[in-house]
């Protein structure tokens, strides 16, 4: 479970850089002339759906607790 989270939290992170890097660079006017141009041209722009990337991150967090949570109660003996 830790590793798929940590791709896709690393994905995530990616991606909303990169998408933030895609608006600066449409806001700014940096036009769309030349290599750098071509390659931030192609790159998503995931402004709509960042909330729901956000919260199905969170799920995936809550479903990796709730998955561990017997083995927390386990190893805490009950408290004896």
């Amino acid at each position: 479970m830790g590793r798929r989270l940590g791709v896709f939290s690393g994905a995530l992170t990616a991606m909303m850089w990169a998408s933030a890097l895609t608006t600066f660079w449409i806001e700014s006017g940096g036009g769309q002339e030349g290599f750098l141009g071509n390659v931030i041209g192609i790159l998503p722009d995931v402004t709509d759906i960042a909330p729901w990337l956000i919260a199905l991150l969170f799920l995936i967090v809550m479903a990796g607790i709730a998955q561990n949570l017997p083995k927390l109660w386990q190893a805490g003996g009950g408290g004896k």
